[in-house]
């Protein structure tokens, strides 16, 4: 049983490092957009891969605890080290990321989760500047680093 919830974990989180690297690229690619149905299209695919990212993202911390238990991992330092960082980035990235590109969406006309109606788009130089932010690299830093140091953390369970 510890190995299909193991398979599991991994095929949900490569399920989920595909559905977000989109959102990732996307962020990149939109500092160098400057056509705003360019950037809205940009934005929406980003958007549309939520519906995969989310529940992937369940499935990833469902089958982490359950393989805890099942694999007997409970006591391990290791395994508390790799649920507190999964919960830190999550919250980082929610914190940093979300406002961020909500401003991006209002600032390009964007329909906005939570909001209506749709804002009038701003003005070029506004969404340039906004658009130029270092936010999505600081973003795939806090990712990739987390990343690193929970695969770092499941592979050597140094403790």
């Amino acid at each position: 049983m510890y190995y299909w919830i193991i398979y599991l974990h991994i095929i949900a989180a490569f399920t989920f490092f595909i559905a977000h690297g989109v959102s990732a690229f996307v962020g990149l690619r939109l500092r160098n957009e400057t056509n705003i149905e360019s950037i809205k299209t940009l934005l929406n695919l980003s958007q549309s891969t939520l519906g995969l990212m989310y529940p992937a993202l369940l499935v990833i911390l469902l089958t982490g605890i359950g393989g805890g238990v099942v694999g007997s991992w409970w006591s391990r330092g290791w395994f508390w080290a790799s649920l507190g960082l999964l919960a830190l980035v999550i919250v980082l990235m929610y914190i940093r990321g979300s406002p961020y590109y909500a401003q991006v969406r209002e600032a390009v006309g964007a329909s906005v989760y939570g909001k209506s109606p749709t804002p009038a788009p701003k003005s070029a130089t506004e969404i340039a500047a906004l658009l130029k932010s270092s936010r999505p690299i600081e973003l795939a830093v806090i990712g990739g680093i987390g990343l690193l140091l929970l695969l770092y953390l499941m592979v050597f369970k140094p403790f």
